[in-house]
Formats: C-alpha cells, sequence, structure tokens
C-alpha cells in the first residue's frame, strides 16, 4: 500500500513539475524531495516497528567454559601482533571462502555461497557469527540480503600459529549451517528444531549441550605484564565426558602444539 501511495504522490509532482506555472512546478519539487527524504529516513534510522533493520548476531559458539561443557586446556601463547596481518587474513579468506564451497556442495546442494567471511575483533562471548539484518520480507525487494559470517581473530591467530584450519572448522560449519538453513527457509537459529538437527546429522558442535557430539575449541584471551596471552582449550561436549572418550584427542591437540611451538 505504502508504494502504491507513493508511486501516486510522485506522479503527482511528475504533472505539476511539467506546469508551466511556477507555483506548481516549486510544489512538484518540494514533493519529490519530501518524498526521498522520507524513503531515506525511513530505512536508515531506527524504526520502532521494524526492529529487524538492526544488525542481530545469530548462533556463537562458545569460546570459554559453559557447563556442562568440559573445557581442558591445550596450550598457552604470547599474541605477536605481526603475525594476523592483512595479508595474510586475505590469504586465509580465500581458504575459508573454499571451505565453505566445498561444504555446501557435500551438505547443502541447493544453496549456493553469495556471501563472505569478515574478521572480527576478539569477543570473549563468541568464536563466530553469522549476521542477518533480520527478518527479510520486511525489505523493499524480495531478494534476501547477503549476510556475512564473522570469525574471531584469535581463532584465525591460532590457525597461523599451529598451521592447523581444524582450530576453526568446527566454528565455519556452525556459522554455515546457519546460512545454509537459512537460504533455504529454514529454522535456522540456536536450539531450533532444524538447524540442531542438522548439526546432528553433519557432527557438527552445538551450542545446546544436550545436542552436541563433537569437539570444539575455546581461546581466552587476556592481558599480562608482558603482553597479551591466548589459551587454547578442547571443548568437550557432555557425551564425552569420560576421560577416556577425549584423551586421545586431547594429547593429539597437546603435542601438535606443543610441536608448532619450537
Amino acid at each position: 500500500m505504502r508504494k502504491i501511495i507513493m508511486i501516486a504522490i510522485n506522479i503527482i509532482a511528475l504533472f505539476l513539475m511539467s506546469s508551466s506555472d511556477v507555483k506548481q512546478i516549486v510544489v512538484g519539487v518540494s514533493i519529490i524531495i519530501f518524498c526521498y527524504l522520507f524513503l531515506l529516513l525511513n530505512y536508515t534510522l531506527p524504526n520502532r516497528n521494524y526492529k529487524n533493520y538492526s544488525v542481530k548476531r545469530i548462533g556463537a559458539p562458545i569460546l570459554s567454559a559453559r557447563k556442562p561443557f568440559k573445557v581442558k586446556k591445550i596450550a598457552t601463547y604470547k599474541v605477536n601482533e605481526g603475525v594476523l596481518t592483512e595479508k595474510k587474513w586475505e590469504d586465509l579468506k580465500l581458504v575459508l571462502n573454499s571451505f565453505a564451497l566445498e561444504f555446501l556442495h557435500t551438505n547443502f546442494p541447493d544453496v549456493e555461497w553469495d556471501s563472505q567471511f569478515y574478521l572480527m575483533k576478539y569477543d570473549e562471548r563468541v568464536a563466530g557469527a553469522f549476521m542477518s539484518i533480520g527478518l527479510y520480507k520486511n525489505l523493499m525487494f524480495t531478494e534476501k540480503p547477503i549476510s556475512p559470517i564473522l570469525v574471531n581473530e584469535s581463532f584465525l591467530y591460532a590457525v597461523i600459529k599451529f598451521n592447523d584450519f581444524g582450530i576453526i572448522k568446527p566454528v565455519v560449519e556452525h556459522e554455515l549451517v546457519h546460512y545454509a538453513l537459512w537460504k533455504q527457509g529454514k529454522k535456522f537459529g540456536d536450539h531450533q528444531e532444524d538447524f540442531e538437527n542438522k548439526l546432528l546429522e553433519l557432527n557438527v558442535p552445538s551450542n545446546n549441550p544436550e545436542n552436541s557430539n563433537a569437539y570444539g575449541f575455546g581461546i581466552e584471551r587476556i592481558e599480562t605484564e608482558n603482553g597479551i596471552e591466548d589459551t587454547l582449550s578442547l571443548v568437550i561436549p557432555p557425551s564425552k565426558s569420560s576421560e577416556k572418550d577425549y584423551k586421545q584427542v586431547l594429547e593429539t591437540y597437546i603435542n601438535k602444539c606443543s610441536r608448532s611451538d619450537d
């Protein structure tokens, strides 16, 4: 209805502007300016009726210990600001995009990867996030907006330091499931049935402890007298709570990170 009214007003304004009467031309121009100012304000300022235009973070794999997940330390290391350079990030983006294409082709063959990965500053609350401007049905046009996936810089730092994409793999898979289900028009949020069922099917870590059979990783960053330090840990779901279930995985990563740190 709003579109029809706006079109009608614009037609009237154009009619007035085509007149030879200066007053009518001024009125027509004023209407046009008012209409475009209205559109600009309506789609750039917060709208109380459509909270979907505010950015919403959806799906954030755990970073630190949250019961009943068990967290076991793998390695602590000093963060060197010169390691994660812009050039290395651009190289890693190519790897991430290639992984996204392969993951979607294998698990969601009908879903096209038309988004991007972005690097976010360290945030102790999230390892990654799938961003959406909300209920795209309320946008002016019918196409779905491209929603990026954000990854926490501490995970990319660890990937570079230990030369192991596996550290960030669970995070990326988790976010790609959000993305794929969103593109399919299914329930893509954490704790929603479609999403949780797909995580179980693909053996991808969930934030729901009762629905997670896969290992993940957590990174805690602290500032010390000697600089910034990260601690990489194995995040163990309740289904793997006994030591015999996770001991081999933990030892494998402790040994791998020890060799890389030498």
